[in-house]
């Protein structure tokens, strides 16, 4: 029964994501409430795959913050018994999403941008195997941002059946 429930949220979460998609077209940005994305193809090349023809696509993936103010969102969980120093930690601010990619050849269908993290410098004394005094460096994650005027950017490569253009869509995941 607990499974049956986590998947029907699953499957809300899910609709819910895809209903708030947006179709978007290459060079065209799209300006959101504090946002303005865009997509452009930086290469274009036809490529052979298993016997079929594929054209692949290396876009380059942006995300301008167009606001008068900052995008900051505090880390809740900053009790240093807490944290996992090792696991990257992001903030999604939005879900580019190409419809007809189909991942083949490790690429991708789907490519996120993120909030920039914000990192302090934690020391601490410790000490080693002989008892003696060891001073230890570690940063937390406090925060993630995008200043007023910056943009985030990745790159993702698409592989779409041969003749056919990216069927793109975006989700703002960052809702503030």
């Amino acid at each position: 029964m607990k499974d049956l429930k986590n998947l029907f949220i699953i499957l809300i979460l899910f609709s819910i994501i895809k209903v708030n998609s947006q179709s978007i077209d290459e060079n065209t940005p799209i300006e959101l409430d504090k946002l303005r994305i865009s997509y452009k193809v930086v290469n274009f090349t036809s490529k052979e795959i298993q016997g079929t023809i594929y054209d692949r696509y290396e876009v380059k993936l942006d995300a301008k913050n167009i606001s008068n103010q900052d995008i900051i969102i505090l880390e809740s969980d900053i009790d240093e018994t807490k944290v996992d120093f090792s696991k990257k930690q992001n903030r999604s601010l939005v879900t580019f999403n190409c419809l007809n990619a189909n991942g083949k050849r490790l690429t991708a269908k789907e490519k996120q941008l993120f909030l920039k993290p914000h990192r302090i410098r934690y020391r601490f004394k410790s000490y080693d195997k002989e008892g003696e005094t060891k001073v230890i460096t570690k940063y937390v994650i406090t925060a993630y941002y995008l200043k007023k005027g910056e943009s985030v950017s990745d790159d993702a490569i698409f592989i779409v059946p041969k003749g056919e253009k990216l069927k793109m869509t975006y989700a703002e995941v960052y809702k503030n």
